[in-house]
């Protein structure tokens, strides 16, 4: 006997085909990659079959999306949300985002405080006026 409580719940949802495949865009650059690329790193991800929907901005079958949320690392529901994560970077983290050099300093910089302390009495700044920390935390926050 089924009763109202275990009975299945019904989600009526209007996915917009042209949001999700922005947002799908927003996904592969967030993630730094091409379709091409994408495709690859999953062999049931149908290079052809992504960019023909993507063009035609047709909604992918529940395979395709499943294995397109497989390949960029994320759900279903961050794939279909309409609204991209607002992320704000200031100038520095977005640069220290886009370049392995600074990312590889960052690194050998947290692990080694004192370096850091020497370099910026080397470089004589002791406390970023905006921020009223130290470079150290604030490189920590951005990694």
């Amino acid at each position: 006997m089924t009763t109202e409580s275990n009975k299945p719940r019904i989600i009526s949802m209007n996915i917009d085909a042209k949001d999700l495949w922005d947002n799908f865009d927003y996904w592969v650059k967030a993630k730094k990659t091409n379709i091409k690329k994408l495709c690859s790193y999953n062999p049931d991800l149908n290079y052809g079959t992504v960019t023909q929907n993507r063009s035609k901005r047709i909604l992918p079958s529940l395979i395709t999306t499943a294995n397109i949320c497989l390949a960029l690392s994320i759900s279903v529901e961050q794939l279909i949300n309409i609204e991209t994560p607002d992320i704000r970077m200031s100038p520095e983290a977005q640069l220290v985002q886009d370049s392995d050099r600074y990312r590889r300093i960052i690194s050998f910089l947290q692990k080694a405080p004192e370096k850091l302390d020497a370099l910026e009495t080397f470089l004589d700044i002791k406390h970023i006026p905006a921020g009223g920390g130290s470079t150290h935390k604030l490189l920590k926050a951005q990694m």
